[in-house]
């Protein structure tokens, strides 16, 4: 697992692939949750924080060993925030969030089962890495007869589906066999970088994929029409 920084000008988290441990996270299928990070916060302070579903409590902070337990005596687990099942941000989880110490030795602590990186004041190996890709921004998946005025993503939403139709296919798709997110990430993992720099962007999925385009693992596959089925999921 890498640190990753908050710096003033830029806004820089930890990208996930690279941020791994030794355990290999899945790529496809459900949330491996929790999903376990750090990040120096304001004043260089590390912060580590904990992703779990909406309504689990937050995770415990566990010391591995006497010294440490003394080191972390005076850390507390907080709810930094939760969010919603509501359009255009849903995010149904929680963000729980502990200040560490400017200095903590590797395998000195574990947050919710999932094993701490070392900290250090003098990080000496960066990883950076930005605009991650994979866009979809589709005009009709194929099946839409009718369009709202109304915007979503800077998308006009369906108001009237019929049986898809590949003759009404309009938009911009990016394969996902075309995406080389994973393959940079490991590579970069390989490495084993003290920071990881994440410049941006994020939001590169507009709408659902339509289908024969090579993205439709990003789609609900119940049905792809529907606002907030699609997006930056686990497939895609």
């Amino acid at each position: 697992m890498a640190l990753c920084w908050a710096g003033l000008t830029l806004f820089l988290v930890c990208a996930g692939a690279i941020a791994a441990s030794q355990e290999r996270m899945p790529m496809v299928g459900t949330p491996h949750f929790p999903i376990v990070y750090v990040v120096y916060g304001p004043g260089g302070v590390p912060l580590a924080r904990a992703v779990v579903r909406r309504g689990e409590p937050c995770p415990a902070l566990m010391p591995q060993g006497d010294a440490f337990a003394q080191l972390l005596k005076n850390v507390s687990v907080e709810l930094r925030a939760e969010g919603t099942d509501s359009l255009p941000f849903a995010f149904p989880v929680r963000v729980c969030e502990a200040a560490l110490p400017r200095e903590l030795p590797a395998n000195s602590a574990t947050f919710g089962g999932r094993q701490l990186p070392a900290i250090t004041r003098s990080p000496s190996k960066y990883t950076m890495l930005g605009d991650t890709g994979l866009r979809v921004k589709p005009k009709n998946v194929g099946t839409c007869a009718r369009f709202s005025h109304e915007m979503l993503y800077g998308i006009r939403q369906c108001v009237e589906t019929i049986p898809f139709s590949p003759d009404l296919v309009e938009g911009s798709y990016q394969a996902v066999a075309e995406w080389p997110l994973e393959s940079i990430t490991d590579r970069a993992a390989e490495g084993r970088p003290d920071v990881v720099i994440h410049v941006g962007d994020f939001l590169y999925r507009q709408g659902p994929c339509a289908r024969g385009e090579g993205c439709e693992d990003i789609n609900n596959a119940a049905d792809i029409s529907l606002p907030g089925e699609w997006g930056d999921n686990w497939n895609g």
